[in-house]
């Protein structure tokens, strides 16, 4: 859609817009920031467009729609086909009717008399025809005279914007003129308004400061057979709208509220087999924007030659799910960490040193770890669930978990993923291994959520991934609040290419740095239209 097209339809919703506010039964208050921010929405102008197309549709098939020059015969009541341009002097017939859309678009540059009404010219009865003045005023209906002065005046020109502008964006567009004869000699513009007009370019730039439907005077002249030698002064709107960003709200939520959350946590850790482990985690714009809690959470942790990483992300929906994120990653990730460093531990390593022969083993050994781990989180809601009498639906969070461990020959990576969000490997080629995928439902939005099925031997079979590996650049834990805005359909999710881009252009800077943890912390609060849920990201590399 161009940009001309597009500043149509949002004049249109603005006018429609201001139709039903001011014939509201009720008084309504509605702020230009709200009204800017509605009628730029794409399903609005969508609907614009769709009215627009459904009005023209139903003029097309309007019975009673004449033409101009059916009005010309009827007004002299004479057969189309008999009808003679020189029947009447005083009426210039068209010489074919024109389609209505051409009408419509030529209507404000016709300045002839309107066409009279069926009948002879009406005279007022009460004065004579002998006494009338030389030059009577036409009558409303009436046919102009030859003596009658019907010089048109100068057409009324009007002047429009090439398209709107944006508060804190380079602006740079020309003025249109409905008259093509029209030469701008200049623009007065308010000042502060951080806009100028160029006369040498001809067009308006800068870098609006200030959102509002601003006017704007134009000096100009006209060529021609309407040619005005002064300059005449005209009107333009300057619609800018305001910067979209500035509309969010940042408020704290109720003090009173139960299970309180910073709104943002990060840690850096020194890993095993020479690695780091940075996580952060950050409350996202929709959440500030209302006052309520963050209702991500992240476990990371290393024990005795073993990295731990989890991420979850609490159901919006669900009132308590700040609190079921944080326990089901910290009694997980606690209870990995004791068992890594007891017998279980001891027997995952074991086997997947002969990995390269009995892989099975080693499967066996992660599945009863793993299992173990997500029944622990499972339990710690259901325990909160009893002790509180809140309803265990309103814990809902996904849950993410992986573990590392460098061997003899090589990494074994063992991960767990229920609901949305991304687990992913990291190797060089560019190549990445998904080690999960995707829960999602018949809607967007839908997930998975953590609860006493997904310990079971169909759902750990169907959620474990365990990997032997050489080595590895990073392995990325990270919930819907980041996978979504930087890879936004589960095709892209297992394309490495994005992956590649995602970890050479976003984290890459962010790891090298000498405070990886804050360094991430700030990324998160990059700016991608439609994405505000709050952020998590734990990373091995």
């Amino acid at each position: 859609m161009s940009d001309t097209h597009r500043n149509q339809m949002e004049d249109l919703v603005r006018s429609v817009l201001k139709h039903f506010i001011s014939h509201k039964d009720q008084k309504v208050v509605v702020t230009h920031e709200v009204q800017a921010e509605f009628v730029q929405q794409d399903e609005v102008i969508r609907a614009a467009e769709q009215f627009v197309r459904e009005v023209t549709r139903s003029w097309d098939a309007y019975p009673k729609r004449v033409s101009f020059r059916d009005l010309a015969v009827q007004s002299i009541g004479a057969d189309p086909e008999s009808q003679s341009p020189s029947t009447d002097s005083r009426v210039s017939v068209p010489p074919a009717a024109a389609p209505a859309s051409e009408l419509v678009k030529t209507s404000d540059r016709l300045a002839d008399p309107p066409l009279a009404q069926p009948g002879p010219p009406r005279t007022p009865p009460h004065t004579p025809a002998a006494t009338r003045p030389n030059d009577p005023a036409p009558h409303p209906g009436s046919m102009p005279t030859s003596r009658q002065n019907t010089k048109t005046p100068p057409p009324r020109v009007s002047f429009r914007t090439q398209r709107n502008a944006r508060v804190g964006e380079d602006y740079d567009a020309s003025l249109r003129a409905s008259d093509p004869d029209v030469v701008i000699v200049g623009v007065k513009v308010p000042q502060g308004l951080g806009v100028v007009y160029d006369l040498s370019t001809k067009r308006l730039k800068g870098n609006p400061t200030a959102a509002g439907d601003h006017v704007l005077g134009v000096f100009y002249r006209t060529t021609g057979a309407d040619a005005v030698s002064s300059p005449v002064v005209g009107e333009c709107h300057l619609v800018i709208n305001p910067d979209p960003w500035s509309i969010w709200q940042e408020k704290d939520p109720d003090p009173s509220e139960p299970d309180p959350k910073p709104h943002t946590d990060r840690r850096l850790l020194a890993g095993a087999g020479d690695r780091r482990i940075a996580a952060a985690s950050k409350r996202g714009r929709s959440h500030a924007h209302v006052g309520s809690f963050r209702d991500d959470d992240f476990f990371v942790d290393v024990v005795e030659g073993w990295n731990i990483l989890a991420v979850a992300d609490g159901a919006g929906s669900a009132k308590r799910s700040r609190r079921g994120s944080q326990l089901a990653t910290e009694r997980a990730g606690s209870y990995l960490s004791k068992a890594l460093v007891a017998e279980q531990g001891t027997i995952l390593v074991s086997v997947a040193d002969k990995w390269g022969t009995n892989p099975e083993s080693t499967r066996q050994a992660a599945f009863n770890l793993l299992s173990r781990a997500i029944y622990e989180a499972v339990l710690a809601i259901d325990q909160e669930h009893k002790a509180t009498g809140v309803p265990v639906k309103n814990y809902a969070t996904t849950m993410l978990v992986a573990i590392h461990r460098p061997l003899k020959v090589g990494n074994l990576i063992v991960a767990y993923w229920v609901g949305d969000g991304a687990i992913g490997l990291l190797r060089d080629g560019p190549a990445v291994t998904l080690l999960g995928e995707v829960d999602s439902g018949d809607f967007a939005g839908q997930t998975r959520f953590l609860d006493s099925t997904m310990y079971s031997h169909a759902e750990m079979d169907k959620r474990l991934r365990v990997e032997v590996v050489e080595d590895f650049r990073g392995l990325v834990l990270m919930t819907d609040g980041i996978s979504d805005p930087w890879f936004e359909t589960d095709n892209n999710l297992a394309d490495p290419s994005r992956w590649e881009a995602f970890w050479s252009d976003q984290l890459e800077a962010c790891l090298n740095s000498s405070e990886p943890d804050l360094r991430l912390l700030e990324w998160m609060d990059f700016k991608i239209a439609g994405n505000h849920d709050d952020r998590t990201l734990a990373v091995l590399w």
